[in-house]
């Protein structure tokens, strides 16, 4: 297991040689009610071609278990497709064993089902889950992608 500190955040990354397994943002030392917003930047970088073609891995994050209720994403991706999944299993249910629901249509107010080229999700509203996560699926063997997050409470 690697982990990167930054500031207040700490980016787990499991399995980080390829596939690439999923992987997980924490937050640490911190009480999540004093919080606005965490900057926790770069949560994953993946080299173009270290995938292999129809991939699907995940990166999670807590929300409201951290006490956040919105997130922005920037996104930069090659040949891959991301969609937003939530879950409002708590803390003792594993990412792997939560039941997922897709997020996707929530999460881009009604515009899309799936991401498929560059851009930036900006979730503007209170969302009411517990956790999210990332789904990431390959469409061809030459994919990368770079996902950067900040996460934040709203009034």
């Amino acid at each position: 297991m690697k982990k990167i500190l930054l500031g207040l955040a700490s980016v787990v990354l499991l399995g980080c040689t390829p596939p690439f397994a999923d992987d997980t943002v924490n937050i640490i030392g911190v009480n999540p009610p004093d919080l606005t917003g965490s900057l926790d930047g770069s949560i994953l970088t993946v080299a173009n071609g270290a995938l292999g073609d129809a991939n699907t891995s995940f990166s999670h994050f807590k929300l409201l278990q951290a006490g956040f209720n919105a997130f922005s994403l920037q996104y930069i991706i090659q040949n891959t497709t991301l969609t937003v999944e939530f879950s409002n299993d708590l803390g003792d249910v594993t990412d792997g064993d939560a039941t997922w629901t897709d997020g996707t249509l929530t999460a881009t107010d009604g515009v899309a089902a799936t991401i498929t080229s560059n851009g930036s999700l900006t979730v503007s509203t209170p969302l009411p889950w517990s956790r999210v996560r990332i789904r990431r699926l390959t469409t061809n063997a030459t994919n990368a992608l770079q996902l950067r997050l900040t996460r934040m409470r709203l009034n």
